[in-house]
């Protein structure tokens, strides 16, 4: 008997973005999960602080996750986004928007003393 194929892995790569501030504007950070079901990124600060773009939107032109609609898709990048940054110890984990299943455990790791 043949045993199951393993599960197909995610390909996904984690970006860091840097902008500098200027005249009085504090420097933007921010993280990207750059997957094959699409993009999320996170920044530091802003009016649209997350923004998903589907896969085939290569010029970034329609942000879903100002579409109640993709609101599954903005918490399963949420915790993407959280797992990766747990397992690598970013200090980026501060600045994100946490999935709705958030343990408080992931809260104390990531907002614990030393903070």
């Amino acid at each position: 008997m043949l045993a199951d194929p393993p599960p197909a892995e995610r390909r996904e790569v984690v970006v860091e973005t840097l902008m500098g501030g200027g005249r009085g504007t504090p420097p933007t950070t921010g993280r990207s999960l750059v997957a094959e079901d699409g993009t999320y990124v996170v920044y530091s600060w802003g009016r649209h602080r997350e923004q998903i773009f589907a896969a085939g939107d290569r010029t970034h032109q329609r942000n879903l996750a100002l579409e109640s609609r993709s609101a599954g898709v903005l918490e399963s990048f949420r915790r993407r986004l959280l797992d990766w940054c747990l397992e690598t110890d970013d200090p980026f984990a501060k600045k994100l928007v946490f999935p709705a299943d958030a343990t408080d455990a992931e809260r104390r790791r990531v907002f614990g003393v030393p903070y």
